[in-house]
């Protein structure tokens, strides 16, 4: 019997849907709410092996319940705005096996990837207002010894120049496989790379 329980709500235009959510258990880390279906479907299909979940823009924490959602054990984010770091710290506070970051990606992914050995899932979501932080989150992902990470970005179409974002992650390593997966604003909107 599966720890994880999904309350779809019998909406059968859930996936495309702004404010839709999915209600999550996870009895093993005791951890329950609501989420954005959108973003734990990208998670729940594309999770793959990795235990390991890295969030930049961690906003008020609802990426590291859609992580818990889909099973990851370990847990990273990182928050550049004091407000919503501390409302994402008491309320993740009680797990031990998240860690919060304050300050910017580009100082805390570094510190982060040091700890990791083993590939991971990238959920890279700190683009406030322009897709610049993003293309030095990949630069330091690109440094890091293991070639092999899973890497989802969100809202594609906002900010990013599809062609210029692949081949910046097919730097990384040309085996890379992209292709995309839907959220509210429309069906290409989650790019996901990844190494099969």
């Amino acid at each position: 019997m599966s720890n994880f329980t999904y309350v779809y709500n019998n909406d059968p235009d859930l996936l495309t849907s702004p404010g839709k959510v999915i209600d999550i258990k996870n009895t093993k880390e005791n951890v329950e709410g609501s989420a954005c279906y959108w973003k734990h479907f990208a998670f729940l299909k594309n999770k793959s092996q990795c235990s390991t979940f890295v969030e930049t823009g961690t906003y008020h924490g609802d990426g590291i319940l859609s992580a818990f959602g889909v099973g990851f054990e370990k847990i990273y984010s990182i928050e550049i705005l004091q407000e919503n770091y501390d409302i994402s710290y008491n309320r993740w506070k009680h797990k031990s096996n998240v860690k919060l970051h304050l300050g910017s990606t580009s100082e805390k992914l570094e510190e982060i990837l040091a700890e990791i050995d083993s590939p991971s899932f990238f959920w890279l979501d700190a683009h406030i207002d322009n897709c610049g932080p993003t293309y030095k989150e990949l630069e330091i992902i690109n440094n890091h010894h293991i070639k092999n990470h899973t890497i989802l970005i969100d809202d594609i179409s906002l900010y990013f120049n599809k062609k210029h974002i692949e081949d910046t992650i097919k730097n990384i390593n040309p085996n890379y496989t992209i292709f995309y997966e839907a959220s509210w604003r429309g069906i290409q909107e989650i790019l996901v790379a990844k190494v099969f």
